[in-house]
């Protein structure tokens, strides 16, 4: 089985990460959100995200990673900025 580099998931009720495996070490990037009742269950907010030196020039690779995972219509987003 393959397995990736990458992973995302939830922190408590509203937070989400996105992590990257980088010299055998998880590196881990905190993703706003906000659970919601109705359609979606969740929003991320991608314009409050703060990327760390390792992930500079990679925002938009990471954040269609987290879509990849957290898909429409169970997720909504606030985008970049």
């Amino acid at each position: 089985m393959f397995e990736r580099n990458w992973r995302v998931g939830h922190t408590g009720r509203d937070m989400m990460f996105y992590e990257e495996l980088r010299d055998g070490t998880w590196q881990r990037i905190s993703v706003d959100g906000e659970m919601l009742m109705g359609r979606a269950h969740h929003v991320i907010y991608f314009g409050h995200m703060s990327f760390p030196d390792w992930a500079k020039g990679r925002e938009t690779e990471i954040v269609d990673r987290i879509k990849l995972e957290f898909r429409e219509p169970d997720y909504e987003y606030d985008e970049i900025n």
